[in-house]
């Protein structure tokens, strides 16, 4: 039996002011490019069943082109006889229950079980899925988990949980996010094997506990060099070489890089060394740069600008002595706070620019 494992879709997710050549914006479709690009995979492999382990979505009420390329999705695996297993996470999960919930779309699907109400095992020929959704108390989940037992009359048991473990490194913050003590999943070592969702570097935890990690790379706290997802085959044994192999999809490149002026050469020049052999076509890319403020202020813009053009965004972060650290052009935070807020036919480009515009005049304004 083979299992394929992958999470923090987060389809719907924007940011930057750019746009796609029809028209979407590039980082939302960056999502939905890594996302199909995952099922592609899924369905050459032609695994026994999918599990997915929570944020499916960005958001609890996605557009309908986030819920489009879901559907197509889980209808592409429905039509191969891949039956899915899909569990709410943070992003998926409304924080009043009577907002209702987009699972209750998924659940129409005669191949997709969709858990977002309560803890629930499903049950798939020989296999066992027992699925817990996301829950935002953690003295709440961590029972959940106690009470998750294996299913004795299954040939394979999983276990599938949304939620971070205390001492890990997380990828940014998130509304409703959970951590559990690392002994919780001491608790549950009679399942097969635990599909985890929420840290957005892909990672094995153990022998039989892994986080699929994120199809793409979301922010610049995101370091992972591979993206994808795992396949498990569990006809092999435990600690075979080859039961758990991850395949990787197809990412934007993200640089996060830094530099300390030299006070010598120019700086503009050592900006552009920093950056070596990275490839910049398409990539995203910031640079941190300690730096006295006259140095910055020289700082010949034009041939930064020129070497970065192959990007699709640069970001410098000049921090100054006894400064905080100060980005110059658009932050990702500030394309994704237009984007949210845009209304229905506003150029969502041109009110990240206007947004701009005013940082940096404040930003004259207030520095000596």
């Amino acid at each position: 039996m083979r299992v394929c494992h992958l999470a923090d879709t987060h389809l719907g997710y924007r940011n930057l002011a750019r746009l796609s050549g029809e028209g979407v914006n590039q980082r939302e479709a960056d999502v939905y490019a890594a996302f199909e690009d995952a099922i592609h995979r899924i369905l050459a492999l032609a695994p026994d069943a999918v599990v997915h382990s929570g944020d499916l979505f960005e958001s609890y009420h996605p557009s309908s082109r986030a819920l489009g390329v879901a559907l197509d999705g889980l209808q592409a695996l429905e039509d191969a006889g891949i039956p899915v297993v899909v569990i709410a996470g943070n992003h998926s999960t409304p924080r009043y229950a009577s907002t209702g919930h987009v699972f209750e779309v998924l659940a129409r699907f005669g191949g997709v079980h969709a858990v977002w109400r309560e803890p629930e095992r499903i049950r798939i020929g020989d296999l066992a899925v027992y699925a817990i959704p996301h829950d935002p108390d953690p003295a709440s989940l961590t029972e959940a988990i106690r009470r998750a037992q294996p299913d004795p009359t299954a040939a394979v048991n999983i276990l599938a949980l949304h939620t971070g473990l205390d001492g890990l490194a997380h990828v940014g913050s998130e509304n409703g996010a959970v951590s559990v003590d690392p002994d919780s999943l001491e608790l549950a070592g009679e399942f097969d094997y635990i599909a985890l969702g929420h840290l957005h570097t892909r990672k094995g935890l153990r022998e039989n506990a892994c986080y699929a990690g994120s199809l793409e790379r979301l922010t610049f706290a995101d370091t992972a060099r591979r993206k994808g997802f795992y396949e498990i085959d569990f006809d092999q044994e435990p600690l075979a070489p080859g039961r758990i192999r991850a395949h990787d999809v197809a990412a934007r490149d993200m640089h996060d890089l830094a530099l300390a002026d030299d006070g010598k050469a120019e700086l503009a020049e050592q900006i552009i060394a920093a950056v070596g052999g990275v490839s910049l076509k398409g990539a995203l890319v910031r640079v941190q740069v300690a730096v006295a403020q006259a140095r910055w202020r020289a700082l010949d813009m034009a041939a930064v600008r020129e070497h970065f053009a192959p990007c699709l965004h640069l970001e410098l972060r000049p921090v100054f002595q006894n400064a905080a650290a100060t980005t110059v052009e658009a932050t990702p935070e500030i394309g994704a706070f237009v984007a949210a807020r845009a209304r229905d036919g506003e150029d969502v480009g041109e009110l990240t620019e206007r947004a701009q515009r005013l940082l940096a005049q404040a930003d004259e304004t207030i520095r000596p």
